[in-house]
């Protein structure tokens, strides 16, 4: 049982990873899990990040490390999406050992802003995967990634 889940957790990686194509993507931003924009650190209550995508093949990553928090605490994302396209947001939580912990898909809200609550535990990183949804982008207008912390 413990081998599949490491087999599992594997295989993520490796497909998120791999799939990035920094090729397409503006000047190489943030288009892996491991070249992620940091946009939150303990002692802050959240951020807000405008950027676009260039191509169907563009990710972009953006991570809350909550590594040196000595508490847990929900936080709330939302993703509006530019107004001629469909954006994802995938999330993906890492714990102390860069074990990934859980994976999740927010809910499309089907071309508005998509949100989500969840809790960050100490020590746990959060990584937010920004996406195309199939052919849907556009590169002259932003999409908005708002990051905040509760309690």
């Amino acid at each position: 049982m413990r081998f599949k889940k490491i087999l599992a957790t594997c295989l993520v990686v490796a497909s998120m990873t791999m799939t990035s194509q920094a090729a397409f993507a503006k000047e190489g931003f943030a288009d892996t899990l491991h070249t992620a924009s940091e946009i939150w650190l303990p002692g802050y209550t959240g951020t807000s990040v405008n950027y676009t995508l260039d191509s169907t093949s563009d990710y972009d990553f953006f991570l809350a490390n909550n590594r040196y928090g000595g508490s847990e605490f929900i936080y709330k994302l939302s993703l509006q999406s530019p107004s001629t396209a469909n954006y994802d947001v995938q999330l993906i939580t890492v714990d102390s050992n860069n074990n990934i912990v859980k994976t999740f898909e927010v809910p499309d809200s089907g071309g508005s802003t998509d949100v989500w609550h969840d809790v960050i535990q100490p020590g746990h990183k959060l990584y937010m995967k920004v996406s195309t949804r199939g052919h849907e982008y556009d590169r002259n207008n932003t999409y908005n990634l708002i990051f905040r912390k509760y309690g």
